[in-house]
């Protein structure tokens, strides 16, 4: 299995605090939807509970810098979620449309003048389930 740790994100040079203010509305919202933003780290330990034999853990981490050939389009899906997923966080309250809307524009804006580096806690879970 693989998953993320969306509470282990980061981003050089940090975020604006507007964007800052929308990932934690977005982390907020998953969490009272019943998402685990933090399941890649659980895993491991829900393999074992399930009872699978050699639970192995590989960091996948994704990261994303200017020097990327396909920079771009990695670095664009944070932007596409505030302007996707972004809309059911405000129609859920957990974030108001204009708050919305300026981290939308303020993201765009940080990547154009600041083209930060992203990297993304991925982890890749194996197990063997005996019969």
């Amino acid at each position: 299995m693989l998953d993320y740790d969306y509470t282990r994100a980061d981003w050089d040079p940090s975020m604006p605090p507007t964007v800052r203010h929308f990932y934690q509305s977005f982390l907020d919202w998953g969490a009272d939807a019943g998402m685990d933003n933090a399941i890649a780290a659980h895993l491991p330990g829900m393999f074992d509970q399930a009872g699978l034999i050699g639970v192995t853990a590989v960091d996948q981490r994704e990261v994303t810098t200017v020097r990327d050939a396909d920079y771009r389009r990695r670095i664009a899906l944070w932007p596409g979620v505030i302007a996707t997923r972004g809309h059911q966080v405000v129609t859920d309250g957990w974030l108001t449309e204009a708050d919305r809307a300026l981290a939308e524009e303020d993201i765009w804006r940080w990547i154009e003048e600041s083209s930060p580096a992203q990297s993304l806690f991925l982890l890749s879970v194996m197990g063997t389930k005996l019969q």
